[in-house]
Order: structure tokens, then C-alpha cells, then sequence
């Protein structure tokens, strides 16, 4: 099990963040794995700037059916207390590191 950190733009993140989307479409640039955890940072590209907006999640099923070559569908799920513990404090790395 890894833990990813990666950036989310709008109005991806709000979608992400509210449950009303519950999967991601992702460049496979670190071999997504079914039970990897997964930090999103809430990111504006026109400013070059991190919100301190998180998602933390587990990936699910990971697919590469019908994707184009190089990308995977991950289904997003929610994470249990021990791994919402770990990702935070991953998270404040990252936030601090800004």
C-alpha cells in the first residue's frame, strides 16, 4: 500500500469532495493499486496555488478498460480512522513544505 498525494482542480475537487463523484481518471504515472491511499490537494493551475483544501480516500477497483493508453478509472473509497490518521499527517507535510 502506497500513499499518493496528487493534485485536483476545480470543479473536479468540489465534486470529489461533496461524494457526488465517486471515481477517478488518472494518468497510471505510479502504478495505481487497489487499496493505495490517495490525498488529493485542491489546486488552482492560473494561480500556481494549493487551496489547504484534502480528500482522503482508498482506491477501489482499478481498471484500464476503455481508458486512453497510459490512463486508469479507480473507483474512490472511504478510508477507516487508522488510515484517515496517516494521510493528515501526510497532508500537513505537504501543506507545510507550500
Amino acid at each position: 500500500m502506497k500513499v499518493l498525494v496528487k493534485k485536483c482542480v476545480d470543479p473536479h475537487f468540489v465534486f470529489v469532495q461533496n461524494k457526488t463523484k465517486l471515481f477517478e481518471i488518472r494518468f497510471n504515472d505510479c502504478d495505481y493499486k487497489e487499496g493505495d491511499l490517495l490525498i488529493q490537494r485542491q489546486y488552482d493551475p492560473e494561480r500556481d496555488f494549493y487551496s489547504g483544501e484534502v480528500t482522503f480516500h482508498r482506491i477501489g477497483h482499478v481498471s484500464n478498460y476503455e481508458q486512453k493508453k497510459g490512463y486508469v478509472v479507480f473507483s474512490l473509497l472511504n478510508p477507516d480512522d487508522k488510515e484517515i490518521t496517516k494521510m493528515y499527517y501526510i497532508a500537513k507535510e505537504f501543506e507545510n513544505a507550500n
